[in-house]
């Protein structure tokens, strides 16, 4: 069977050069394509980042799994670069010492070192926020027009999105505190679910607006019972370690 899709381009590939490799760094930041393109979609337009990327504008767009793994990135260097994790500075110079000078049912040193997975393992615990708010998503609002796979890109861009915030609210922590930076983090993060969802799914009567309030707690409520399941596991392996 014949594949129904035939490509008569013909492609030169050039060599690379400083001066390729300078328009190739410029077209990173064409506004109306390329990276700032992208990120201001992400927070102006979410629906029509989502279109685009899905149908025929999609060259416009950078990748969303390759802008979700640079984001993350990002995010991740600038959260130990602002020193947002400064208190959990302590706990570690302690938990050095051994798990033979606590108590094995200390809530105190359950919760340090809980902390100190989930920070160490930040990635992969927001990365599995992708897979469960897309079978949610995708059963919630059954739009037809987007498979399983398509959710997965959806909530992909939703998770750069809240990249981006903490890229911009992790540097204040020097300035407004630790427990503000925050509140502010989750405020933002929490308004712009609700936008982002509203305007990819274009749910604009109330019935809809409940269905993206169901979203979010339904999968919140998943999300949180594979989080902890996965932090007992690591607990568990540190624990038996250190008692090693």
């Amino acid at each position: 069977m014949k594949y129904p899709i035939e490509v008569n381009e013909k492609r030169t590939i050039n060599r690379i050069t400083l001066k390729q490799s300078f328009l190739d760094l410029l077209n990173a930041f064409n506004v109306e394509r390329g990276l700032i393109y992208t990120l201001k979609l992400l927070f102006v337009h979410p629906g029509k980042i989502v279109r685009l990327y899905l149908a025929e504008g999609r060259y416009k767009i950078v990748n969303a799994f390759r802008l979700l793994i640079l984001s993350t990135a990002l995010s991740v260097f600038v959260m130990y670069l602002s020193g947002v994790d400064d208190f959990l500075l302590e706990f570690e110079k302690g938990f050095n010492e051994g798990f033979r000078d606590t108590q094995q049912g200390d809530s105190e040193y359950i919760g340090g070192l809980m902390q100190k997975i989930f920070f160490d393992q930040y990635n992969l615990f927001l990365w599995i926020a992708i897979p469960i708010y897309g079978i949610f998503a995708y059963l919630i609002f059954k739009i037809k027009q987007y498979n399983y796979a398509e959710h997965l890109v959806i909530q992909s861009f939703y998770i750069c999105g809240l990249n981006v915030i903490a890229i911009v609210i992790f540097p204040l922590h020097h300035i407004m505190g630790q427990d503000p930076m925050f509140y502010s983090a989750f405020f933002l993060s929490l308004i712009y679910f609700f936008y982002f969802t509203i305007k990819v799914f274009e749910t604009k009567k109330f019935g809809a607006i409940m269905k993206t309030v169901l979203l979010f707690f339904v999968s919140n409520f998943f999300y949180f019972l594979v989080l902890f399941f996965i932090l007992g596991i690591f607990v568990g392996y540190e624990m038996a370690a250190a008692k090693g």
